[in-house]
């Protein structure tokens, strides 16, 4: 419901304000005046730094900048939880993005959960969505979360999926985008794969090792609470607006 109008009026009764908007979706020139409505703010965020930020840049838009998902500490973390919630593998999102017709690893890899037992899925193929604590739940029960994105091209370009899986406790094995390791490393706060046969082989090692999968998991979980909490976001945000920059190994405009 905010467009370029809302904006406008906006200045008029906040003049010496900087307006921030922050984008956490793909494919922007697909998403009506969403380009159009930035071009009114001061600064635009993304959760990714590649074409699609670029998109934004090559239409004037003031500054743009890369800005990590973020969790909240308080409410995002493991949670005990009953049996109901326990799981090996958890999936949770579409299987396929309809505005995108080239990577069909994700349906793959979904697919083939569909043919194991004990695995979760929830948002496809007829399984109901699942959101609120219900979701946090999922997550803390499961051993393993996956994480494919729409596209996979697009550089440090995270579903904010990944950044909930991590929060929540979940061992993560996440499929790998450029520059990915800036934000998470791997074989320390989760681990990234390539290819269906890499993730299903991962996925029964880690299965089968679980002192390495839970040390993975915490160490994830940790990162995630202390580098892309509210406060560190927050920081960042100011920096962009005092000083056109933030002090960070993925920072760029």
């Amino acid at each position: 419901m905010l467009d370029c109008k809302t904006i406008e009026l906006a200045r008029q009764a906040a003049s010496n304000a900087v307006f921030i908007g922050g984008d956490g979706d793909p494919w922007p020139k697909l998403q009506g005046d969403r380009i159009e409505t930035a071009k009114k703010l001061d600064i635009l965020t993304a959760t990714n730094d590649g074409q699609f930020l670029q998109d934004y840049r090559d239409a004037g838009v003031s500054l743009c900048a890369f800005m990590p998902n973020m969790c909240d500490p308080d409410i995002d973390y493991r949670y005990e939880v009953g049996q109901q919630w326990q799981t090996d593998i958890l999936w949770t999102g579409k299987a396929k993005h309809g505005a995108d017709s080239s990577e069909s690893l994700r349906k793959d890899i979904v697919s083939k959960l569909l043919e194991l037992d004990n695995c979760s899925i929830y948002g496809c193929f007829g399984r109901p969505k699942i959101g609120g604590m219900d979701y946090l739940h999922a997550i803390s029960g499961a051993r393993i979360g996956v994480n494919v994105n729409a596209v996979n091209s697009i550089r440090l370009y995270h579903s904010d999926r990944l950044t909930h899986y991590l929060s929540c406790g979940t061992f993560v094995l996440a499929k790998r985008v450029p520059d990915t390791d800036l934000l998470f490393k791997d074989g320390e706060h989760l681990r990234y794969f390539d290819t269906i046969e890499e993730f299903f082989e991962l996925a029964d090692w880690y299965l089968s090792h679980e002192t390495e999968r839970k040390k993975i998991a915490d160490a994830g979980m940790k990162w995630t609470h202390e580098k892309y909490n509210p406060i560190e976001i927050a920081k960042y945000i100011l920096d962009l607006a005092d000083k056109g920059s933030a002090r960070t190994t993925w920072f760029s405009t």
